[in-house]
């Protein structure tokens, strides 16, 4: 071969050897460029509004996209945001769907400092390595002012009688003018003067004695024992919340709540029992109690114990009887375990211990044992009294 054949041919390789090393020039059709595919045009306060913003190619080298909210006539963002496109597994309830889709999204929780009527400009700014170029996006959003939402009307019973059967009801219309997904809450006061004496909800979702979701009626039914605790006249107040936690006007009605002491009955216990010369003897005692507003009023069961000589056991307090369901335990009796056997079906038990001698070490006086039942309510009204004798032998 010629000698310049061959040098031709080292060249050649030469060259193409050098070539594999040498950076690619990048075609113009791989240039990032970023638009938004998704953007509302008017945002109300405290709303939830999907963004999104592609990026070609897919996706690039952009890590994020930020989203800086500027109010118009200022200069510094007023809120910022962080656009995604990793399929919401590095940043979940992001909105994301499709990871490395090159559709960067975010679900903005709007909340604007201040709740007038105003224009925004969003900046959208690529962020990663090497995108200093990459222009940013400018658009215009009008976020609304917040009005009030209104109470329409308001009915509540005006007297709610002791254990009453038949199911009563609030209700309470209320208009938004964002519409009735921007109301948070439609709540109650029961009032006497400046004093707070209860408050609640009411609902639209279709439950709780509403009828229909989402229709703007708000309600509640009233059983028996929405008056445990609650006894006399009261002044009613409803107000309603937006999402922005602007409150509406206040509608007022008057209610009487009658509440009945509870009543004690069906008491079972020994009329006679021996003392022990060692150890200890027991027995149950039960006694059944019932409220017209129900075994939520119920705050105290018990008895006071006189002993023969005319002094009250107990140190004079009171001993609790309990409807817990807790089994006899004399190790465990500051827990309650007085052998109580089923919870909160009205039956209130305690087991009776008798010992050889009283806590001083004093022989346990023999004769007739005075135990007088009663109940009281969360109202602090009592019920009647039931009187047991018991004589210790």
């Amino acid at each position: 071969m010629h000698k310049s054949a061959i040098f031709f041919a080292l060249a050649l390789s030469l060259i193409y050897g050098c070539k594999r090393d040498l950076p690619l020039p990048v075609p113009d059709n791989h240039v990032i460029t970023m638009g938004i595919r998704l953007l509302p045009r008017v945002m109300n306060p405290y709303r939830d509004y999907r963004v999104e913003v592609k990026v070609s190619p897919t996706p690039g080298n952009v890590s994020y996209i930020q989203l800086d909210a500027v109010r118009l006539g200022t200069s510094q963002p007023e809120v910022t945001y962080y656009l995604n496109d990793d399929g919401d597994a590095v940043h979940p309830d992001r909105g994301d769907v499709v990871a490395n889709d090159g559709v960067f999204t975010q679900v903005l929780q709007w909340r604007p400092a201040e709740l007038t009527r105003n224009y925004y400009q969003f900046r959208f700014t690529a962020v990663g390595e090497g995108l200093e170029s990459i222009p940013v996006l400018l658009d215009t959003v009008l976020s609304l002012d917040n009005k009030a939402p209104r109470i329409l009307q308001a009915q509540a019973p005006e007297l709610l009688p002791s254990g009453f059967m038949d199911e009563k009801y609030f209700y309470v219309a209320v208009q938004d003018s964002d519409g009735v997904d921007d109301i948070a809450s439609v709540s109650f006061s029961g009032l006497r003067g400046e004093m707070t004496f209860f408050t609640g909800q009411l609902h639209d979702d279709g439950s709780r004695g509403d009828a229909v979701a989402g229709d703007g009626l708000y309600s509640l039914r009233l059983d028996s024992t929405f008056a445990a605790a609650k006894k006399g006249t009261f002044d009613l107040q409803f107000i309603a919340r937006d999402r922005s936690n602007v409150a509406s006007n206040i509608a007022q009605k008057t209610i009487t709540i009658e509440n009945e002491p509870p009543h004690i009955f069906n008491l079972n216990a020994l009329s006679e029992a021996t003392i022990p010369l060692t150890e200890s003897n027991t027995f149950l005692v039960t006694l059944d109690v019932r409220d017209p507003q129900g075994y939520e009023d119920i705050q105290f069961v018990g008895y006071m114990a006189l002993r023969p000589d005319s002094v009250y056991a107990n140190q004079g307090l009171p001993i609790p009887m309990v409807d817990n369901g807790l089994p006899f335990d004399l190790d465990r009796w500051s827990q309650s375990y007085f052998g109580d056997v089923v919870a909160n079906d009205g039956t209130y038990s305690i087991t009776a211990v008798i010992f050889p001698t009283d806590s001083f070490g004093n022989p346990t006086l023999k004769g007739k044992y005075i135990w007088t039942f009663y109940a009281i309510d969360f109202v602090g009204q009592k019920s009647e009294q039931l009187v047991h004798e018991i004589t210790l032998k």
